[in-house]
């Protein structure tokens, strides 16, 4: 039996799995990495993947238990998207505020990044460190091409085993949120060698990254542990961040470059984590074999005023919270799908 789990990109709104998650912790005493052979995280999801299997300095053990990355959500999320204060809320509301240059500045996310991920020896965890297989996708601009941090490289190659800080900073970094994240990862395209990238957020084209987990599993299962597809059951579980819906029609006729800045980032995360899931459904579907099995959970954002994944403030996150804790979990349907996936895995 080989069972996926992937984590969408979202922001803040990476509450959202982090609760789901929480939940089946709780009823299968059992934590995520025991229960997962292999983990796909985009931005926020890569953030809650490496959370999830980053082991301790000394031992075997996880450095971060699923609480801890529930807290994380709640308490710092002001300090990577800052959102308090009359200056910052009127600066907001100005066109051209943000016209010229990022709406944040990454200081706090990377403050928050380099707590999180660095032991106390101050040494700074790796992606080899993780205790279970990850594929975590960015996009370089200097070769215009998919960037995949996987686990898979970090263990063949130690030019390929790049610090979980860089991985996280680099497929978080939206664009018009944050400025693109540039460090050292040697990769090819084309048959051209590049040392160095200059990454945006991997939600560019991949939000929901089940795809790239679902192919990985399906190339490279052997090395896995895996011998034969043909003979094992492949179960995926896919996690979103809430979707919101908004009729822009009208407006859109109306807008220029400048109107469609921030809708068209928007449109194009959840445009592709849309597709993702059609594609999975369908491939699954129709596939020669029967044994292989997808859930996706996601949850709808009813009110406008929450649809920001930037949202930094208690109400927002205890509202995304409530979108699965009292909303998702009272769908006697939605909750007695999520526990048969979990009981045909044997969790």
């Amino acid at each position: 039996m080989i069972k996926i789990l992937s984590i969408d990109g979202g922001g803040l709104r990476g509450i959202i799995p982090v609760l789901v998650l929480k939940y089946i912790e709780e009823i299968t005493q059992k934590r995520i990495c025991d229960i997962f052979d292999l983990i796909s995280g985009t931005s926020t999801g890569a953030l809650i993947a490496c959370g999830l299997t980053m082991k301790k300095h000394d031992s075997d053990d996880l450095q971060y238990n699923i609480r801890e990355i529930e807290t994380l959500y709640r308490t710092r999320g002001q300090e990577i998207f800052p959102s308090g204060g009359k200056f910052n809320q009127w600066l907001e509301r100005q066109p051209l505020a943000n016209f010229f240059g990022p709406r944040f500045t990454p200081d706090g996310l990377q403050k928050v990044l380099k707590e999180f991920l660095t032991y106390e020896t101050e040494q700074e965890a790796l992606l080899s460190h993780c205790i279970k297989p990850l594929i975590i996708p960015a996009y370089d601009i200097i070769s215009q091409s998919p960037v995949f941090f996987k686990s898979r490289y970090a263990t063949n190659n130690q030019s390929r085993d790049p610090k979980l800080f860089d991985v996280c900073r680099a497929t978080s970094a939206a664009p018009t949120f944050l400025p693109p994240y540039n460090f050292s990862y040697p990769h090819e395209k084309d048959g051209v060698s590049y040392e160095k990238i200059s990454c945006i957020d991997g939600g560019m084209y991949i939000n929901n990254p089940t795809m790239a987990a679902l192919v990985e599993i399906f190339q490279y299962h052997a090395d896995y542990g895996f011998e034969s597809l043909e003979e094992e059951e492949v179960y995926v579980l896919s996690i979103g961040t809430g979707t919101f819906g908004k009729d822009i029609s009208k407006d859109a006729h109306h807008w220029g470059k400048r109107g469609w800045i921030s809708p068209l980032i928007e449109i194009m995360m959840l445009g592709n984590s849309q597709m993702v899931d059609y594609q999975a459904k369908e491939v699954l579907k129709y596939a020669e074999s029967d044994n292989l099995h997808y859930l996706r959970i996601n949850v709808n954002i009813g009110e406008e005023k929450y649809a920001d994944m930037a949202l930094s403030t208690t109400d927002a996150i205890n509202y995304w919270s409530s979108l699965f804790t009292n909303g998702y979990l009272e769908n006697l349907t939605k909750k007695e799908e999520l526990n048969q996936f979990l009981s045909y895995i044997g969790a």
